[in-house]
């Protein structure tokens, strides 16, 4: 199981283009990241929506991972409730962490 990015398609043959981006591993029970530095929606798509300029699109990825990180700990803390976590993440807005 994986989830793709879908980056173009070809009428003449009826295909899809695709960049893995997320892959499960069945051993460890846990998705990969094998889109890392090769995500085209992230770099160019993204990236510039937030304000990256071209140069430094890759700073995504970085931005992506401090999110996650910051994300995580909301279930280490047991916040699940739609409130608890609206109210977290606008106090991190406000701090400037997103």
């Amino acid at each position: 199981m994986s989830v793709s990015e879908i980056v173009g398609y070809d009428s003449v043959t009826d295909s899809f283009s695709y960049i893995e981006v997320f892959r499960w591993n069945s051993v460890t029970d846990e998705f990969e990241f094998t889109g890392h530095m090769d995500s085209y929606l992230l770099e160019e798509v993204i990236s510039l929506k937030i304000g990256l300029p071209p140069t430094r699109k890759r700073e995504i990825y970085d931005l992506m991972f401090k999110r996650s990180e910051y994300l995580s700990k909301f279930n280490e803390q047991g916040i699940t409730a739609f409130t608890d976590v609206y109210k977290t993440l606008a106090k991190a807005y406000r701090e400037d962490i997103f």
